[in-house]
């Protein structure tokens, strides 16, 4: 007795349909077994499909065994990799060239321009920045000056009349009293004393004292700013806290005292160093500036650090020129062709 086919085929997901473990389609080609987590609990009851004239479905392709496949002939093992001979390599390096990428021929061009270019561009940023530390410097002797009298003048109105001392001329008058009190204490100072004082060391001797002058001098610059910003500001926006004045107000005297007293020292060694019959004086002097670009390059600075370092180096070139200036002036024309001769007759 054959049973029909929809009858066998609805006979047989009726029956798999009971335990919801095992979903078989009708096609064939597409049969795949999903496993449920109860199966891996309790096993379920055989069908025996013989005896109802059913023969068992073949499994489908996923769950059979995986097995290795063979290699297929097709496959070609790799070529071992290919030696360079002596003479080959001896070749190449005598009538070769340098293996150099086309793209990045224009770049290593551009940086050797950029390299001469900024030797240019670095003297336009020092020569702009000479006329600024100029302009400061004569602030000093024109408008300041101006500035003082304008204060004493006011402060004598408010005797009669009220709100004509500002607060600006209190920052004038006190600047002034800070000038007149350095002044005064380098008036003090006999500069042939010291000048004699520092020629009669040992070379060794003055080197390592220039050099201890060079370094609290960029000591006390980088703390002379922010000493005088906080006297300005304490007068312009703290007007009532006196102590406070009064205690930025001898801070700044004392900084002013000390770092006029270094740059004196700073003259008189520079002097004593033109001045002297040997020129190993001088010659450690300029050292010294070799020694701080050694310094600064094998550091790494962003584009902030290295515009601080150029306006530091600006600011010590106009300095220099100020104090090869100052010795100038001192010299008369005897004392100069003394000097140069006395330079002539070490080198003979």
């Amino acid at each position: 007795m054959t049973i029909p086919r929809k009858r066998r085929e609805s006979f047989k997901r009726s029956a798999l349909r009971k335990h919801h473990e095992i979903y078989i389609p009708t096609s064939p080609t597409t049969q795949m077994a999903i496993v449920s987590p109860t199966l891996a609990k309790f096993k379920p009851p055989m069908l025996n499909l013989t005896e109802s004239g059913l023969t068992p479905s073949p499994l489908p392709a996923t769950s059979r065994p995986s097995t290795p496949r063979p290699p297929s002939p097709r496959m070609k093992p790799l070529r071992p990799a290919q030696r360079a001979l002596l003479v080959d390599f001896l070749y190449r390096e005598v009538f070769g060239f340098m293996d150099i990428k086309e793209s990045e021929g224009p770049h290593n061009q551009q940086r050797v321009v950029d390299f001469f270019k900024s030797f240019v561009e670095m003297e336009k940023l020092v020569i702009y920045g000479l006329v600024l530390c100029v302009d400061s410097f004569l602030y000093v002797f024109t408008y300041l000056p101006l500035r003082i009298l304008l204060a004493l003048g006011s402060g004598v109105v408010s005797v009669f009349c009220t709100r004509i001392f500002r607060r600006s001329h209190v920052h004038d008058v006190l600047t002034a009293v800070i000038m007149v009190l350095s002044t005064a204490v380098l008036m003090q100072v006999d500069m042939s004393r010291v000048y004699h004082l520092i020629r009669g060391q040992a070379l060794i001797k003055l080197y390592v004292l220039f050099t201890m002058l060079e370094i609290f001098d960029k000591l006390f610059s980088s703390l002379g700013q922010d000493v005088l910003d906080a006297m300005y500001f304490t007068v312009r926006y703290q007007p009532r806290r006196v102590g406070r004045m009064m205690f930025d107000f001898a801070v700044c005297s004392i900084y002013v005292v000390l770092h006029s007293l270094l740059l004196f020292g700073q003259v008189v060694t520079i002097n004593v160093a033109i001045h002297s019959s040997s020129s190993s004086l001088m010659t450690l002097l300029i050292s010294n500036n070799f020694a701080e670009l050694k310094s600064s390059v094998f550091k790494k600075f962003e584009e902030q650090n290295l515009f601080q370092v150029a306006c530091s180096d600006i600011v010590e070139r106009f300095k220099l020129m100020l104090i090869i200036g100052l010795i100038l002036v001192q010299f008369d024309g005897k004392d100069v062709a003394d000097a140069y001769g006395a330079g002539g007759r070490n080198a003979h």
